[in-house]
């Protein structure tokens, strides 16, 4: 731990009847110290190496024997823990690092040092266990995801040198199988250091993950998407839409594969979970898997970002309940693969921007891969300004 120290000096203090040694130590170290607490004349307590008067370096002893682990300060800064069995000889070197966001686990390549992963983790064994990154040790990024004793369980996100790859996921749901993949983005991204997240950034596509066509291209700045160029079923003309071998597979795999208890058990859940829209972009990109019922306040999503709603991949979706006056700078709205949406409601003057009026203007409404659709209700003037309209209700 200490070698290339020269020792000189030593002084022997006690505080509570417990003792204490300083060792001072001379040439190039000569403005450092350690204190070493003792029993029996042996190091038995905590360690720790000083400079200037300033925390460097602590770990613990016990009868003169390395236990546990050390932390390497910078300044008296914490800057990773190590446990002693990592040290040495293994193809990989374990720390818990000191992220101003949280707690780190980083694993390094004993040779190269490069960096393998960094993420959450089980403090009890230092695991990888949460969310963490995957890195090539070159300081590449190979995925972002749900890691569950020790292993890769979920994929977030996926990169391509200069291309992320962003999935839509249910919880709990591993998606390493090539087909449980379902893209919602491709394009550029940056790694935003303040929340440690990658966003997307510069050119990009938006993806239907029921489908895997594309519903628009544009530019995303910081995670925001600006300048879009809206799809309907991948074309960019309407009307030329088909249907989707891939959605249908989605919409019916749970009915067919699942047994009768799971099955039994996900509609006892399904039956609990609605959820209700009040007024922000993030509720609207951050629907629960499980959702029943979506309801959405009158008067809310007019935001002029809001240009494009598409619900799509809620498999439990029964029942939409839209409020008068929404989402009025919609130009494409869709409602793609809702195996089980019975019903939708849509309140006076929503979807237009021409209230208690008719215009036209070039927006779509798309309403297909929903088999159990018995009611659509419009009310006055709603998507009042709309040119396109296509309707598949398929069977149920």
């Amino acid at each position: 731990m200490l070698e290339g120290y020269t020792t000189g000096r030593r002084e022997l203090v006690y505080v509570n009847s417990i003792a204490y040694e300083i060792q001072y130590f001379q040439g190039e170290h000569e403005n450092e110290y350690l204190i070493t607490q003792l029993k029996n004349g042996k190091p038995n307590g905590r360690c720790q190496l000083f400079k200037d008067g300033i925390l460097e370096q602590s770990w613990m002893q016990e009868d003169g024997q390395y236990i546990g682990g050390f932390t390497v300060y910078d300044e008296g800064k914490a800057v990773y823990y190590q446990q002693w069995a990592n040290a040495f000889g293994l193809k990989e070197i374990r720390t818990i690092e000191n992220d101003k966001n949280n707690l780190m686990l980083v694993i390094r390549d004993s040779n190269t040092r490069g960096v393998l992963y960094r993420g959450e983790f089980r403090k009890e064994d230092m695991m990888r266990e949460g969310k963490g990154i995957e890195y090539d040790g070159k300081g590449n990024p190979l995925h972002y995801g749900v890691f569950h004793n020790d292993a890769l369980f979920q994929i977030l996100q996926r990169f391509e040198k200069d291309v992320m790859v962003t999935y839509a996921v249910e919880e709990g749901v591993s998606n390493l199988h090539l087909k449980d993949r379902h893209p919602v983005y491709r394009g550029g991204f940056l790694f935003d250091e303040t929340t440690s997240l990658f966003l997307p950034h510069g050119r990009g596509r938006a993806f239907d993950p029921s489908s895997g066509m594309m519903i628009s291209e544009g530019v995303w700045e910081r995670g925001d998407a600006k300048e879009q160029q809206a799809l309907h079923g991948g074309w960019y003309a309407a009307g030329m839409e088909e249907p989707c071998l891939l959605a249908l597979i989605h919409a019916s795999a749970a009915d067919v594969d699942a047994p009768a208890e799971q099955v039994q058990e996900q509609e006892q859940e399904a039956e609990e979970c609605s959820f209700a829209i009040h007024d922000t972009r993030w509720q609207l990109d951050h629907l629960p898997a499980q959702l029943t019922e979506l309801c959405v306040d009158a008067g809310t999503c007019n935001e002029p970002t809001i240009k494009a709603l598409t619900l799509t991949g809620l498999s439990q979706l029964q029942h939409l309940r839209i409020g008068e006056n929404c989402f009025r700078c919609v130009a494409r709205a869709e409602l793609r693969g809702l195996p089980r949406l019975e019903d939708v409601a849509v309140g006076v003057n929503s979807f237009t921007e021409s209230p208690n009026n008719c215009g036209k203007r070039e927006k779509t409404l798309t309403v297909v891969e929903c088999p159990c659709l018995a009611t659509l209700d419009l009310g006055d003037f709603a998507f009042s300004d709309y040119t396109h309209f296509a309707l598949s209700r398929g069977r149920c």
